[in-house]
Parts: C-alpha cells; sequence; structure tokens
C-alpha cells in the first residue's frame, strides 16, 4: 500500500490519510476547475496499483 500512498502524495491536488485499522486511504482532493478535474482523473486511474476508487463529493458555498 505505500506504493499507492507515495503515488498518491506526488499529485499536487491530493491529500491523503491512511486509516490505522483498515487497508484503506482517504484521498480529499481539490481541483481549479472542470479540466483540471478531468486530468487528476485520469492520473488516479493511471496508478497501476489502485484497486478502487469511490467519488464522495461534497462543496460548500460559504
Amino acid at each position: 500500500m505505500s506504493e499507492l500512498v507515495n503515488a498518491l502524495e506526488a499529485m499536487p491536488a491530493c491529500e491523503v490519510t491512511e486509516a490505522t485499522n483498515r487497508d484503506l486511504i482517504i484521498l480529499v482532493t481539490e481541483t481549479d476547475g472542470d479540466s483540471a478535474e478531468k486530468e487528476l482523473e485520469n492520473a488516479l486511474h493511471a496508478i497501476p496499483s489502485l484497486q478502487a476508487l469511490t467519488l464522495v463529493s461534497g462543496h460548500n458555498e460559504s
């Protein structure tokens, strides 16, 4: 799993947190628009050690 964490931490729009009780990584991303989001999505899908990716979206207008 350290290979995956290293790959994710190398991406500038990503913040990685590892769960302490499971083989789980929480990835928080922040991009500046649709094209940057699509580039990040493509980069994530290109990581061979990534087995699954679930999107949870949140937005705050304040």
